[in-house]
């Protein structure tokens, strides 16, 4: 099973969506309707459904007090049967 995340640009204070994609690895057809885990510098900030194109949101506010720069972006499917656990992470870069 394979797992990719979007970089993404925000401003402290603002909301941003987490996305993510699940997909079968031998014919990278969408995975549906699993439940992909999201965070932020290794704190769980929320779960997502992947919808009919494999797709998984989650809104994430991004504190106003957060360290400007680059953070990491973490998705983790813990696999269920019969696909197997995948992760994979990218940036959020706050301004």
């Amino acid at each position: 099973t394979g797992l990719s995340v979007s970089n993404l640009v925000g401003a402290t204070g603002t909301t941003v969506s987490l996305a993510c994609y699940l997909y079968r690895r031998s014919d990278y057809t969408q995975v549906v309707g699993r439940v992909v885990t999201m965070m932020v510098d290794g704190v769980v900030v929320g779960s997502g459904i992947t919808d009919v194109g494999g797709n998984a949101y989650v809104s994430y506010s991004i504190p106003s007090d957060a360290k400007k720069g680059r953070h990491t972006i973490k998705a983790i499917f813990a696999g269920s049967d019969p696909y197997m656990a995948s992760s994979a992470s990218a940036v959020l870069t706050v301004n």
